[in-house]
């Protein structure tokens, strides 16, 4: 994965030819949240602290809600329950100190 950098847009253009599609989904995610740790380690700035405070899951579940996936989706990518995805926000809006989805995504961006 320590190409992910290079792979995305290479993969991001094969997106649309004839290949299963859920797999290479899977394999930009996981090429996304790669880039998100490594971003994480390297950036320093605003919302740094806090996002360090979130677990690898929970940053996992957060690049799927800014990629605009709602729970039950986050819950079958990632096989969790539901309810598992739900507890793993409050707990992302609680160490980020934000309200709700929107707010959250905003402070993850301030440090990508």
């Amino acid at each position: 994965m320590e190409n992910a950098g290079e792979l995305l847009p290479i993969l991001k253009l094969v997106e649309d030819d004839e290949i299963d599609h859920e797999y290479l989904k899977k394999v930009i995610f996981h090429c996304q949240q790669y880039q998100t740790g490594q971003n994480l380690i390297l950036n320093k700035g605003e919302g740094q602290k806090e996002a360090s405070l979130l677990t690898e899951r929970e940053l996992e579940i957060l690049q799927l809600v800014k990629t605009g996936y709602k729970n039950g989706e986050i819950g079958k990518t990632l096989n969790i329950a539901t309810v598992t995805v739900e507890k793993a926000l409050s707990n992302i809006y609680r160490k980020l100190n934000v309200k709700g989805r929107t707010e959250a995504v905003k402070k993850l961006e301030k440090v990508l």
